[in-house]
């Protein structure tokens, strides 16, 4: 939050206290103790449940290229996605072409800090790290969050099992 003017600091505080206010109590409680690494899951966590367009994305059209052993987003794939969602959210098919560009460059950004890509120019598809303390959280929260981290149906299910 070191940006200059009054303006940008006050739209970032609000936009980072309307993530915070996602998590549950044991998720805020988690971050003081959590690694660097699960403080950028934790963070990631929060943008999939504020924003159900970036969750969705992750979750689906990554997860499956992951799942097929298909390791690179390529425009095309963005692009195939943004359109099936156009029909379903209309305010999708009022923003300008500026701004749909710039929220394909933020996503991609939010996707590489949070390590489920290498980088924005190349796109290669990571799975992040989750530590099992993490893990057991999103589960008491919601399982399906952790398919937005790229699990498998199975390996939900053997995280259910585990943290029973």
């Amino acid at each position: 939050m070191q940006k200059g003017s009054i303006a940008t600091r006050k739209r970032e505080f609000i936009e980072l206290k309307r993530r915070l206010e996602t998590l549950t109590p044991e998720q805020i409680a988690f971050y003081p103790h959590a690694s660097s690494s699960d403080v950028k899951n934790l963070t990631m966590l929060a943008c999939f449940k504020l924003y159900q367009f970036i969750f969705d994305f992750a979750s689906t059209t990554i997860r499956n290229k992951l799942l097929l052993f298909d390791f690179q987003i390529l425009n095309s794939d963005y692009e195939s996605f943004y359109e099936a969602k156009a029909l379903s959210y209309e305010n999708l098919n009022t923003i300008s072409e500026g701004t749909q560009y710039k929220l394909k460059q933020v996503l991609f950004k939010m996707f590489e800090q949070a390590g489920l890509i290498d980088s924005v120019k190349t796109k290669n598809i990571q799975k992040p790290y989750l530590s099992e303390e993490l893990i057991k959280l999103i589960l008491q929260d919601d399982p399906t969050y952790l398919r937005g981290f790229l699990y498998s149906d199975g390996e939900i299910n053997d995280a259910i099992k585990r943290h029973q």
